[in-house]
């Protein structure tokens, strides 16, 4: 499963993807939501979404101030 707000033309055809633009909750939301449909949930999540000037701990320390202020 791969995700990103385009999809690469040189994508591994044995990969699923779904766009998304995770700098968007409703987006992320809908992105879980689909994921949890096609295969029943997420068993690791690789976060590689690049330069963030947040506090340490990964997405999940992350507060809503902290994704608005790394994305505007």
């Amino acid at each position: 499963m791969v995700t990103a707000r385009n999809q690469s033309l040189d994508l591994n055809p044995d990969y699923h993807f779904i766009a998304a633009d995770l700098t968007k909750g409703n987006e992320v939301s809908n992105l879980a939501r689909q994921i949890s449909e096609l295969f029943g949930g997420i068993d690791i999540l690789i976060d590689k979404i690049g330069g963030l000037n947040t506090p340490g701990g990964g997405f999940s320390a992350f507060s809503n101030e902290d994704w608005k202020m790394s994305f505007s």
